[in-house]
């Protein structure tokens, strides 16, 4: 084990009147092991004599999940009729440990109605033949709007300019990529950096490339993009050079 591990040692109490429990280590959803959990389970169910005490004085760090952990065994050793005393805790840790529930109730279950045999073999179909529909009709009123919109350009005379639909799309495209990139990196980094820093206190910094890669490409990805096409239409031509 590494030495910010969480680990649990149970020993007599020093006045030989109960269960003294030491926690050391780190408390965090990434560094509690499965061993402890199953540690922790025997724990329980284990036959205390007396008051149980858990000493969390030499504890370097907790988060929701080791504070989770913590009550589950208060709420054990309460069920059997034994006193249950959280010693050594600081301020927040106390605060931590008393909002966190005894139980976690099961989410309950909707009644549903029975579905008959015909339900369960086409609903699924029905729902994908649904959805592709959907898609389709989209993609269709896409393709019409940009098909009238050709339509009302050509109908008035000037034309499409060539020229001007490839200046834009080498300004708005090529040109526009590596300051694109170098804004998305900056973004990414301070995002995640933010994210990380927040997420730890829950015990979820594994989410924090979930965060980085759903805002980056559902979000700011789509904006930056805006911004820059936005910023090449505001900015004026260049001046045509004299013959």
């Amino acid at each position: 084990m590494t030495s910010n591990s969480a680990e649990i040692k149970a020993e007599t109490h020093p006045d030989g009147n109960g269960t003294r429990y030491v926690l050391t280590g780190e408390w965090r959803n990434s560094t509690i092991s499965h061993t402890l959990v199953k540690e922790f389970d025997k724990l329980e169910k284990a036959d205390d004599h007396g008051p149980v005490e858990i000493d969390v004085s030499g504890l370097a760090g907790i988060d929701t999940a080791g504070a989770w952990l913590i009550r589950r065994l208060m709420t054990a050793k309460s069920a059997e009729g034994k006193a249950a005393s959280v010693v050594g805790a600081t301020g927040p840790v106390q605060e931590l440990i008393a909002v966190l529930p005894e139980t976690v109730p099961a989410p309950p279950k909707p009644d549903a109605p029975p579905r008959t045999l015909f339900d369960r073999i086409f609903t699924p179909p029905g729902r994908v033949a649904l959805s592709a529909w959907s898609d389709f009709y989209a993609a269709m009123h896409i393709l019409g709007s940009a098909v009238r919109g050709a339509q009302l350009k050509f109908g008035r005379g000037s034309g499409v300019s060539p020229a001007s639909v490839v200046t834009h799309i080498d300004r708005m495209g090529v040109r526009a990529t590596p300051i694109i990139v170098l804004m998305s990196f900056l973004i990414g980094a301070i995002i995640a950096q933010q994210g990380a820093f927040q997420l730890r206190y829950f015990g979820a910094e594994i989410f924090v490339v979930d965060l980085v890669g759903i805002l980056q490409l559902r979000e700011i990805g789509v904006l930056l993009t805006a911004i820059m096409i936005a910023a090449v239409l505001a900015a004026p031509s260049p001046p045509k050079s004299a013959r």
